[in-house]
């Protein structure tokens, strides 16, 4: 046992012995310095994914809301003409028939009645034709003024469609409501053109949650729902749900529509730069672990060698 005291005493008094001693005290703030860093670094990278991805989001709402300001825009200037407002069945639908051949981009032009019933249409129908239930016609007759409904099929065209309704008044009562029907299929595609980053998806939801445009294929289809209950944000709002993030975006028309723009992106890669400079300060920490060992059996000899052999 006093052998054993004397060489503990000389293994801590020599010159090595303190400074092995001092390096494995060092160890300690090392490893919390590492772990910290490390931890700063992905909750630096995650703020880097969250703001791209709400970036992106604001952008593709904004675009959004230009196409539907354009179609409000184009409303207001048909709902001008003193034949929409005035004219017959015939001559209503030879002027949209021939404003549609301007503006191939949209999918119908149509006419409404207060009662509810559709009077005039760029495309063929057959009358009566009952729209009193549709969301684009119980919002305009709610706002009287431009509104935006929900998705749709045309009973029209049988085609998915979102319409968009702007009411013609005289003396403060609405006669007829000019119908304008966005052609969901045409809007895909410049979707895909739209500034996302890459590995992000963009999805387009009504109200119900109902998806109008998606970058996406096969669940992204027009008509199918969006995978959970998004929330109705004011602002740009993200959040992270099971291994992918997501930033939803309100789309502002006037009034309101509850029109969101979601941009999801997978969260692989995301840590990877945090991840490789963890690995290399470890790497680090072991190189002198090893160090430290070595001179741990220079300094305190038999007494602690077996120990750090079967340690380190």
């Amino acid at each position: 046992m006093i052998v054993v005291l004397r060489r503990l005493r000389n293994a801590f008094t020599s010159l090595k012995g303190r400074l092995a001693l001092v390096v494995a005290v060092s160890f300690v703030p090392a490893i919390i310095s590492i772990v910290r860093d490390h931890s700063t670094r992905e909750n630096l990278e995650f703020a880097e994914a969250i703001h791209t991805a709400e970036l992106s989001a604001q952008l593709a709402a904004e675009s959004v809301e230009g196409r539907f300001e354009a179609a409000r825009q184009v409303l207001v200037a048909l709902s001008q003409g003193s034949v929409l407002q005035e004219g017959d069945r015939a001559a209503c639908e030879a002027q949209l028939a021939s404003f549609l051949s301007k503006y191939p981009r949209f999918l119908n032009l149509s006419l409404g009645l207060p009662d509810g019933t559709l009077f005039a249409s760029a495309l063929p129908f057959k009358p009566p034709l009952d729209i009193s239930d549709r969301s684009h016609f119980k919002r305009v007759m709610e706002t009287r003024d431009f509104a935006v409904g929900d998705f749709s099929i045309s009973r029209v065209t049988g085609k998915p469609t979102v319409i968009c309704a702007i009411p013609i008044s005289s003396q403060g009562k609405i006669k007829r409501i000019l119908f304008v029907s966005l052609d969901l299929q045409l809007l895909s595609p410049q979707a895909k053109r739209l500034p996302l980053f890459v590995g992000e998806n963009l999805t387009l939801v009504d109200a119900l949650g109902n998806v109008l445009v998606s970058t996406r294929g096969g669940d992204g289809a027009p008509g199918g729902l969006a995978p959970d209950r998004w929330p109705f944000p004011v602002t740009v709002e993200s959040f992270r749900h099971g291994e992918r993030l997501y930033a939803v975006a309100p789309v502002h028309t006037r009034p309101p529509s509850n029109l969101r723009v979601i941009v999801d992106s997978g969260m692989d890669g995301l840590f990877q730069n945090a991840q490789w400079r963890f690995y290399q300060n470890m790497g680090w920490l072991v190189f002198f672990l090893f160090w430290w060992r070595r001179l741990c059996v220079d300094a305190w000899g038999g007494f602690l060698s077996p120990v750090m052999w079967r340690v380190f």
